[in-house]
């Protein structure tokens, strides 16, 4: 999550986490900062799951990415196949 103030890409990523919440087969680490002190702030969290795991999070993070520019952040989801 990339936001205009820490504030905002930590409110972001706590909706996106909640949203995650409860899914079957997931395992979601807590969010941390990506990288402090920078200018833009970004927070991320790692989701671990099975193969099917784009498919589990079509719903709950779908109206996340859908709208990727927001007021107070952009949604980014990157996937490492290992």
């Amino acid at each position: 999550m990339r936001g205009k103030s820490d504030g905002d890409a930590r409110a972001l990523i706590a909706e996106c986490a909640h949203a995650v919440e409860g899914v079957p087969g997931l395992i979601v680490y807590p969010p941390a900062p990506r990288a402090p002190g920078a200018v833009v702030a970004r927070w991320q969290f790692v989701i671990k799951g099975p193969a099917e795991l784009p498919r589990l999070l079509a719903g709950p993070l779908g109206p996340f990415l859908e709208r990727r520019r927001r007021r107070a952040g952009v949604v980014e989801v990157e996937m490492d196949p290992i």
